[in-house]
């Protein structure tokens, strides 16, 4: 029977978005319940896509972040205090989460930084991945087709 109520209370707090963003391209692949130590925020413009986690209390030593073919991860370590708690709802330990970006970024123009305990990434789109205008030629009149304009 616990185990029952168990499943209900974790569906309960079950990530509803989660199914959109993995449609998307977007999807943390392993979120499991370090999601809460570290939350994720994902946005982009024209060229860059942005990617910020909060990791307070965590090192820059004991951050890793890689990408390999369209797929971003990052690792953290949170160590515990040396002296021990009466109470302690915070997380420690290793981590990692991983979000895939499809082919849109390469490695080359990746550049992350850490400021207030926020781990910020700039990921440079690939120059195929950008909007594009195309342009529209208005048509012959009568409905006859344009004469190429190199001859």
């Amino acid at each position: 029977m616990m185990t029952t109520l168990n499943n209900r209370v974790s569906a309960l707090f079950a990530d509803p978005l989660q199914a959109v963003f993995r449609e998307a391209g977007l999807a943390p692949l392993n979120v499991h319940s370090l999601s809460t130590f570290a939350p994720v925020c994902i946005w982009e413009d024209a060229d860059t896509i942005y990617v910020e986690m909060d990791l307070p209390g965590v090192l820059i030593d004991d951050m890793n972040v890689d990408i390999e073919k369209g797929l971003l991860s990052i690792k953290a370590c949170r160590k515990a205090p040396a002296q021990g708690a009466h109470y302690d709802e915070r997380r420690f330990g290793d981590f990692e989460r991983r979000i895939r970006l499809d082919d849109c970024v390469t490695s080359e123009n990746v550049d992350a930084h850490v400021e207030n305990g926020v781990l910020q990434i700039r990921l440079m789109k690939n120059v195929s991945a950008k909007k594009q205008s195309i342009p529209i030629k208005q048509a012959a009149p009568n409905g006859k087709r344009l004469e190429s304009e190199s001859k």
